[in-house]
């Protein structure tokens, strides 16, 4: 495992390695809401 270079998610302490973690989290959050929604309507149709 490298010492240095691509930073653990939810491990590391950078403040903008946290901050770009956390809003990558949040937009598959969000698409994965999304997609779950259209597709219920899809089966109520």
């Amino acid at each position: 495992m490298p010492v240095t270079g691509i930073s653990l998610p939810l491990f590391s302490y950078g403040g903008s390695s946290v901050i770009t973690i956390f809003i990558a989290l949040g937009l598959l959050i969000s698409i994965s809401r999304v997609a779950n929604r259209v597709e219920k309507e899809n089966r109520i149709k």
